[in-house]
C-alpha cells in the first residue's frame, strides 16, 4: 500500500484479503458530446465505482439502507446504477419531490 494512500482509497476482498485501488476498477469510457445532457449518464470516477460497489453488496443481501446527501449529489443515479447490476432485476424509476414550506402567519391561522 502506497505510504499516501488512505484505507478507504482500496477495496479488500475479505475472502482473499487481496487489496485493490478503487483507482484501477475505473473504467476508461467515451461519451458521445449529446449524451453529456443526459441525466442517466453516469461518469465513473473513484467515488462513483467505490458507491455503486458498496450499494449493489448491501442490495445484493436486501439490507437495508438510507442515502442522504443534498439535491443534485448524485443520490438516485447511484442507486439506479447499482439496481440495473442486480440480476433478474428491472428497474423503473419514479423520482417524487414536495418541498413545503408554511409561513408563520400560515400556522397561526389553523
Amino acid at each position: 500500500m502506497a505510504t499516501e494512500a488512505s484505507l478507504i482509497d482500496f477495496d479488500v476482498q475479505i475472502v482473499t484479503g487481496e487489496w485493490t485501488a478503487w483507482q484501477s476498477k475505473v473504467p476508461s469510457i467515451e461519451i458521445d458530446a449529446h449524451a453529456v445532457t443526459a441525466s442517466d449518464v453516469v461518469v465513473p470516477t473513484m467515488d462513483t465505482v467505490c458507491h455503486e460497489e458498496v450499494l449493489y453488496s448491501w442490495l445484493s443481501k436486501h439490507k437495508p439502507l438510507m442515502l442522504c446527501g443534498p439535491p443534485g449529489s448524485g443520490k438516485t443515479m447511484t442507486l439506479f446504477s447499482a439496481l440495473c447490476k442486480l440480476p433478474d432485476i428491472e428497474v423503473v424509476g419514479l423520482n417524487f419531490f414536495l418541498q413545503c414550506h408554511y409561513s408563520q402567519v400560515d400556522l397561526e391561522d389553523v
